[in-house]
């Protein structure tokens, strides 16, 4: 694809009802792929790839929806055709009895860098050609185990400082851990991914494992499995220049146990 022809967004919506938010815009530069009625999640994010003809993709949840120039920032993002392209999102409870909160910013930029791993799909923008050879597994915790496989093979990175997604969440979300079980079997999947990894990029992936277990054990029931691969990983995390002070403070409070 030479940088003078215009890109094709792909757009995957898994969506039990077949609806897909209002928001995303009817343009020629973007094509949605509805996927309607696949259960689990990861089951419908594989049919979607397996649809897909652009050359970038991006996801979003049927509830959810983007910003009104959310195109045009992305389209301006993916000139010079990075592999990865992500975005600033904001967070509303469903129920509204939580504050919204905003993922993003120069300090996430650096930390999906450093780690090569976060587990969003929704905020970035993905070059097709990376999916090759990759499918989604579980029913938990499916974007994030992908995106520790995809993400070490992106060579260039760039991040729109700007507010271009609203992610709806629930309670009763599996990222909220309803199912603990489920969740705490998703991460366990994930570090025995990681054992069986590439020596290559294994520093960089424990690092963002050992996050997301962080995430897992201040918010849910832990278990001294989950905390003994955290205080294993530590030192590796600590000693990290690259790494931001929260991603340090957030692993060593989980791996002592606060």
């Amino acid at each position: 694809m030479a940088d003078n022809q215009a890109v094709l967004l792909s757009v995957i919506v898994p969506s039990l009802t077949g609806e897909i938010p209002r928001s995303i815009p009817d343009d020629g530069s973007v094509e949605v792929v509805a996927v309607k009625g696949v259960s689990p999640v990861s089951a419908a994010r594989n049919e979607g790839l397996a649809r897909v003809a652009g050359d970038y993709v991006a996801w979003a949840d049927s509830d959810d929806e983007v910003s009104e120039n959310w195109l045009s920032n992305v389209l301006q993002g993916l000139d010079g055709r990075p592999d990865v392209l992500s975005f600033n999102a904001r967070v509303e409870w469903v129920d509204g009895k939580r504050p919204s909160y905003r993922v993003g910013g120069p300090a996430y930029a650096a930390d999906v860098m450093a780690e090569r791993t976060n587990g969003q799909l929704w905020n970035k923008v993905i070059r097709r050609e990376l999916f090759n050879g990759l499918s989604f597994h579980g029913v938990a915790h499916e974007d994030y185990r992908l995106l520790c496989e995809l993400l070490p093979r992106a060579k260039t990175f760039r991040h729109i400082d700007k507010d271009l997604y609203v992610y709806r969440r629930s309670v009763n979300g599996l990222s909220q851990h309803t199912d603990v079980d489920s969740a705490r079997n998703a991460i366990l999947g994930l570090i025995e991914f990681l054992d069986a990894s590439s020596d290559v990029w294994k520093p960089e992936i424990t690092k963002g494992v050992a996050q997301r277990v962080a995430d897992f054990c201040r918010n849910a029931e832990s278990s001294p499995d989950l905390r003994r691969f955290i205080r294993s990983a530590l030192p590796l995390v600590l000693l990290d220049r690259s790494l931001s002070a929260r991603t340090k403070a957030k692993c060593l409070l989980a791996g002592i146990g606060i």
